[in-house]
């Protein structure tokens, strides 16, 4: 009787860690985003893009930052508020004018990274960033962009 209860205890302790071991996550973040770069791969870049996706139709954002090539361009684009529907469209707004474009998250060709495609028209400044962004990192309230090492645009919520 005494090595059934011993090895009851035993079974109960080991579903225990196996059940802690799962629910343990590496994300310091406090966001369920992380890092959303390069650093996954297959399944965990697809959890990432779902989570990019769903983080861009949460309220308006606002670019932060931006960084074309050799000078910071973010003056062009704060007035601007920007929505992003499940539909792959994006408006950008001040209340007055509006400019609209496309956007699309998915796994880059290595499928190690998350991609952000942005791309309007017109006019001019917005046809700027339109670009094949590579995700860098993300948290709930801000996602952050780059390309070619050189371009970088932020996203804060708003």
């Amino acid at each position: 009787m005494k090595n059934k209860w011993v090895i009851h205890k035993v079974c109960i302790l080991a579903i225990l860690f196996i059940i802690a071991g799962c629910s343990s996550s590496s994300d310091d973040s406090g966001s369920g985003g992380g890092n959303g770069g390069g650093n996954g791969g297959g399944n965990n870049v697809s959890v990432q893009v779902q989570q990019v996706k769903a983080l861009m139709l949460q309220g308006t954002w606002r670019v932060a930052f931006y960084f074309d090539t050799d000078h910071e361009e973010t003056n062009n684009y704060t007035t601007f508020g920007f929505s992003f529907t499940s539909q792959g469209t994006v408006a950008a707004t001040d209340g007055i004018d509006t400019h609209n474009g496309t956007y699309l998250v998915s796994n880059n060709s290595n499928n190690d990274g998350v991609n952000f495609n942005l791309s309007f028209d017109s006019p001019p400044a917005y046809e700027e960033l339109s670009d094949d962004w590579h995700v860098e990192s993300y948290t709930e309230s801000r996602i952050e962009l780059t390309n070619d090492g050189t371009d970088e645009l932020i996203f804060e919520k708003i």
